[in-house]
């Protein structure tokens, strides 16, 4: 079993329920739902409703829109348009994907890179895990909570896509690796960059070095907002709360 997580900006998703169905659809059948709906038991049929019903259903949801085809794909859900008034920091959302194949089966892997967008922040694919204390959805460490982008993950998924936002300091526009100022190395620590594929608009990452601890999330912050990376590309993390200031939260 394996779980994909999609990192977005509530601005930049589009519909998504239309890009879901048309990666699915081309890519991994099994993904096309066969119930939907925005609380258990999921009442909609995707036979009776189709894609329209879809997209009205994720319009009106608050939050999240549940999706279920089993036995391949037992969970998914859309991350949908805050409603005005909910508590939130941010405007970023996430995207899950709970499947019956493994992280590194080709059609998992077209499926997760047709969905995103150059402006899609971060996907990780992990293999499921069991629930953990502290850790967030499906085992793994959130790192969106209360739409805050918090940051990539201090250990590396399986294997994993980076968005526009990231590619432009990991990547210069032919490719190739380079450095930027915030690779400030630790005691015993590797000077290596992640090897990233340029691919679907952005960098896929397949394994080797992991990205500068500047950009990763501070796994011993207590609160959301003390879990930030030392470092946020702008385009994710546009406005600076007031307790940030003792943060030394920068930008590219």
């Amino acid at each position: 079993m394996s779980e994909v997580t999609w990192y977005e900006r509530e601005r930049d998703m589009g519909v998504v329920t239309d890009r879901w169905l048309r990666a699915a659809r081309a890519e991994l059948p099994e993904a096309v739902p066969k119930r939907f709906g925005d609380s258990e038991p999921l009442r909609h049929r995707f036979e009776a409703e189709g894609d329209e019903g879809l997209r009205r259903a994720w319009e009106a949801a608050d939050g999240l829109l549940f999706l279920a085809s089993r036995p391949v794909v037992p969970h998914a859900a859309l991350a949908a348009p805050s409603r005005p008034g909910r508590a939130r920091l941010g405007d970023v959302g996430a995207h899950v994907l709970r499947v019956a194949l493994p992280p590194e089966d080709p059609r998992l892997r077209a499926f997760v890179l047709a969905l995103t967008t150059p402006a899609t922040v971060f996907v990780a694919v992990e293999e499921r895990l069991g629930q953990q204390p502290g850790s967030g959805r499906g085992g793994h460490r959130y790192l969106a909570g209360l739409g805050q982008w918090l940051g990539l993950p201090e250990a590396p998924p399986r294997w994993c896509w980076f968005g526009e936002a990231y590619t432009r300091a990991l990547l210069d526009p032919g490719g190739a690796r380079r450095s930027r100022w915030w690779r400030r190395r630790a005691a015993g620590e590797d000077d290596e960059l992640p090897e990233l594929e340029p691919v679907a608009g952005g960098g896929l990452w397949s394994g080797g070095a992991w990205v500068p601890p500047a950009v990763r999330v501070v796994e011993a912050g207590l609160e959301p907002h003390d879990r930030c990376a030392d470092s946020i590309p702008s385009s994710v993390a546009p406005g600076r709360p007031v307790w940030a200031g003792a943060r030394r939260l920068r930008d590219w």
